[in-house]
């Protein structure tokens, strides 16, 4: 989740996206009491963090281990 500051999407925006995906699955009351405190996190609003997103070239370089799901799509397919 909290890579998406890295594409620049404001918090409000993730809150609302992830809220709009989960509340499928678990309602918008579970997600409000066992999520958003995450997202919120991520972008720094809630307890002490610092979440850099990794570098085009640190996810290139990098190499996806036997059931790792990352790593640079293109390199990687």
């Amino acid at each position: 989740m909290g890579r998406v500051l890295g594409v620049g999407l404001k918090l409000d925006d993730a809150l609302a996206f992830w809220k709009a995906e989960f509340s499928q699955k678990v309602g918008a009351e579970r997600f409000d009491k066992e999520y958003a405190y995450s997202i919120r996190h991520n972008y720094g609003r809630e307890g002490k963090s610092d979440y850099t997103p990794y570098s085009c070239q640190e996810i290139f370089s990098s190499t996806p281990g036997v059931g790792d799901h990352h790593g640079c799509p293109y390199r990687h397919p």
